[in-house]
């Protein structure tokens, strides 16, 4: 049962580096979602080992912690996919090269001062459709 869990987590983590990557950014977007999922993987085995030795029979439960670890690092893929394609600034819609794309659209904010009610003001904003040529 183990090592089919370990496989399909490796297998979800290989499937979603190759299909959500870009060759720009291969390799900054492959080093930033391995080391969100290998701290992903660290935070869910502490938090699960915390779990088990707060159970009444601690070695009863010891299946907790690669549970923990497993869950960890397939939200510290997706958390390292979502972050990385943010950090290109993308829209909703793209068109490129001919080609239409939906994606996650990136919400910028910016904070800017207002001398008029000396008060700093926050405006949130994202693209909805971004056309290269």
């Amino acid at each position: 049962m183990m090592t089919f869990f370990k496989k399909t987590c490796l297998a979800t983590l290989i499937i979603s580096v190759c299909l959500f990557s870009t060759r720009a950014m291969a390799e900054d977007s492959l080093a930033h979602t391995v080391r969100s999922a290998i701290y992903g993987g660290l935070i869910g085995g502490l938090v699960s080992g915390a779990v088990v030795l707060l159970t009444d029979n601690a070695s009863d439960n010891l299946g907790y912690i690669p549970t923990g670890v497993g869950v960890g690092v397939l939200l510290g893929t997706a958390y390292g996919l979502v972050t990385s394609e943010a950090a290109q600034g993308r829209a909703f819609g793209e068109i490129e090269g001919g080609k239409f794309s939906l994606n996650m659209p990136t919400v910028r904010s910016s904070s800017t001062f207002d001398k008029k009610t000396q008060t700093y003001e926050t405006v949130e904003s994202l693209d909805l459709l971004k056309v290269r040529f």
